[in-house]
């Protein structure tokens, strides 16, 4: 079971549309995967919270130019959670769940030359917030940010080309941070490194 409650306001003015959206979620009997002795389980282990605040704006700033933005701020954690690990009873109540990351962001400048309207050059902004890696909130990981580069050539209606940079700052970072309860030692998934992307979009 999952009673929820939402609300939200959608709106228009001018060149710019909003949606805004708060949330907040009592998940019962939830079933969340754990690493016990070096095994990934999944367990009925009890309740947990989420609550959350979710922004999208859509702006036109002319001349061409256009902007997007989306974040979400959350919260979430372990209410009546205790499951049987072994001989013992393991209990994370009042922790907050592991591996949910306290805020998720993107930023996107856009810009269409009115002289060269068939080109389009992109600049984007990823961030991810903090989050604990364990179910204990001993471990933690300070979250990144990442700045790509965007850019596409419409040669016709059916032909374009198109160039990317990811992670142009070539920062470290981490696509999933974990750690063994009672394990000190963070484990990483080590995220790409600068990359550029050539290609030819296509209908033959």
């Amino acid at each position: 079971q999952a009673p929820s409650r939402e609300v939200g306001w959608r709106g228009r003015w001018r060149a710019l549309d909003w949606d805004l959206t708060a949330y907040a979620m009592q998940v019962q009997d939830d079933i969340v995967s754990i690493i016990e002795g070096g095994d990934r389980k999944n367990v009925n282990a009890g309740e947990t919270s989420h609550r959350g605040l979710e922004i999208a704006l859509d702006a036109g700033l002319g001349h061409g130019l256009e902007a997007g933005i989306a974040f979400t701020w959350t919260r979430q954690r372990y209410e009546d959670f205790a499951y049987v690990c072994g001989a013992a009873t393991c209990n994370f109540s009042g922790f907050d769940v592991a591996r949910a990351p306290e805020r998720i962001g993107n930023v996107v400048l856009a810009w269409a030359p009115e002289r060269l309207p068939r080109l389009r050059l992109e600049a984007e902004w990823e961030a991810l917030g903090a989050y604990w890696s364990d179910e204990t909130n001993t471990g933690r990981y300070g979250g990144h940010d990442l700045f790509n580069l965007r850019a596409s050539w419409e040669i016709d209606a059916d032909w374009s080309v198109f160039a990317r940079v990811q992670n142009i700052g070539d920062t470290l970072y981490s696509t999933l941070t974990s750690t063994q309860v009672g394990n000190p030692l963070l484990e990483y998934s080590p995220g790409a490194p600068r990359s550029v992307f050539l290609g030819v979009r296509g209908a033959l």
